[in-house]
């Protein structure tokens, strides 16, 4: 049982900082306690330090703009993309025929695709922004961020739903280790980002109007589309990561200059 509490104290030495993790298992290898002891120690440790994390505004902006903004409008999005895909194929698969949304083959290709490589751009942007403002915390905000976007396929038990997000998912984990690691981009770095998700957010608006024109002629009418107002602005709160590290990367290079 005592190498059981040690192994979790090892495990939570990890939310130190390098040297202080050291030190503190040195101490308490050194003081004799065991093995309880000592978790409950490293535990009382973690929790200040983590504690004072959030008396800084970086980690709350990351709460609230990353993981309560960013990553709803990211799971629906992405569960969007996945249930389309889905039905896409499993209409092929029994009937051996396109799924039928008014659209053609092309277009609902060009859709998907452009619906996909944003979802992508913005989680690893999110990602990004949540390991750079996170910090330390960032164990607890990424945990949160990955089960808020994931949420849709656990809701609907739907195994090829949450293997689909995969993608996504992926991206988020790789930019929060970039944004943890470097914690802000280069100049040129973020101007290219922010552009990619600018045209990419303007393609998706524009192609998403195609179902709402498809929409409003099978009902005769009686549908009416979304204007494109409408429709741009989760988009375009999604991109709000981009747009602040290129805020941040601009920051930067002024600074530089004027040294």
């Amino acid at each position: 049982m005592s190498r059981i509490f040690w192994r979790f104290v090892n495990i939570l030495s990890r939310a130190l900082e390098p040297d202080e993790r050291d030190a503190v298992r040195g101490d308490l290898m050194e003081s004799g306690a065991t093995g309880g002891q000592a978790l409950l120690d490293m535990m009382g440790l973690v929790v200040r330090r983590q504690g004072a994390l959030w008396k800084d505004w970086h980690p709350w902006l990351a709460l609230t703009g990353v993981v309560g903004i960013g990553a709803t409008l990211l799971s629906e999005l992405a569960f969007q993309f996945d249930g389309e895909i889905l039905m896409q194929v499993r209409t092929y698969w029994r009937h051996g025929v396109h799924y039928g949304t008014g659209l053609s083959v092309g277009e609902d290709a060009v859709y998907l695709i452009c619906l996909f490589l944003a979802v992508f751009s913005w989680s690893w942007a999110s990602g990004f922004v949540l390991g750079s403002l996170s910090g330390r915390a960032t164990w607890l905000t990424g945990v949160l961020f990955c089960v808020v976007v994931m949420l849709p396929g656990m809701v609907h038990l739907a195994l090829s739903l949450t293997a689909l997000m995969a993608p996504f998912l992926l991206a988020a984990i790789w930019g929060t280790k970039q944004g943890y690691r470097m914690r802000a981009l280069q100049f040129r770095q973020a101007l290219l980002l922010a552009a990619s998700v600018a045209v990419l957010t303007a393609l998706l608006t524009w192609t998403s109007g195609w179902y709402e024109t498809v929409r409003q002629v099978w009902s005769e009418g009686t549908w009416q589309p979304i204007p494109w107002p409408r429709r741009l602005l989760p988009l375009a709160t999604l991109s709000w990561p981009a747009a602040y590290m290129l805020a941040t990367a601009s920051w930067r290079e002024y600074q530089g200059e004027q040294k």
